[in-house]
């Protein structure tokens, strides 16, 4: 990573092609087996009408919230913390919050 000359900031990294970033993004879905394995569970020991609700947070809840995340880290080049510092800096709300 180099540093500009006349910001002083240093550059973030973007990904090569498109085939690394599909290839992180089936690292990541690899290792969230935990999210596949709990609904196997349910079913196994009798708490598959469980299924029906879990399923439906997960497509009307999950699903966006990861989009939403994807986006805004997409849009700010930057980490969940430093995105959040972004949005707190430009609301007039945030010093009652913070």
């Amino acid at each position: 990573m180099a540093e500009t000359a006349d910001s002083g900031v240093k550059e973030r990294a973007k990904w090569d092609n498109k085939a690394q970033y599909l290839l992180t993004s089936i690292g990541f879905a690899v290792g969230l087996g935990n999210v596949w394995r709990f609904p196997y569970l349910c079913q196994i020991y009798g708490g598959g009408a469980f299924l029906i609700p879990y399923l439906i947070a997960l497509v009307f809840q999950g699903l966006p919230l990861l989009y939403l995340e994807l986006a805004v880290g997409q849009r700010f080049r930057c980490g969940q913390h430093r995105c959040l510092e972004i949005h707190l800096a430009s609301t007039w709300w945030s010093r009652w919050v913070a």
